[in-house]
């Protein structure tokens, strides 16, 4: 029966097709298949609507994954986008602190060792603050 299907075929390994046989004689629901596909293909127009169907399950198929594909990298770059915007909330809450503490008159170096922030940064922020 896979003999019809493989006909033309010259590298079939032998044990895989053997198996893939006794396989399909098993089974009542294959050998229905296979023996519906084989008189299908005898008809030229059967053998048309079998590739035409064909086309339309494999394009189908493509579309899904395409727009699996697509929903996964729009994930991934949301996900990278939302680090993103979290990383710079912190800092900006941390400048914030930091331009409250200047406004207390705090030095530099006190708002630099609590804030995390360099010397420089803080000089940059009070500067800003023409302070």
């Amino acid at each position: 029966m896979l003999n019809y299907i493989v006909r033309g075929k010259r590298n079939v390994y032998k044990d895989i097709y053997e198996e893939l046989e006794a396989i399909v004689m098993k089974d009542e629901h294959l050998q229905d298949a296979f023996t519906s596909w084989v008189d299908m293909s005898r008809d030229s127009q059967g053998l048309l609507a079998y590739n035409a169907r064909l086309k339309e399950v494999l394009d189908e198929e493509a579309f899904i994954n395409e727009a699996k594909l697509r929903e996964e990298a729009a994930n991934l770059k949301l996900e990278a986008k939302k680090d993103q915007w979290i990383k710079q909330g912190l800092e900006q809450g941390v400048e914030q602190t930091a331009r409250r503490l200047l406004k207390m008159k705090m030095d530099e170096k006190a708002v630099a060792e609590g804030t995390g922030l360099t010397i420089e940064r803080v000089k940059e922020i009070k500067k800003e603050m023409n302070l």
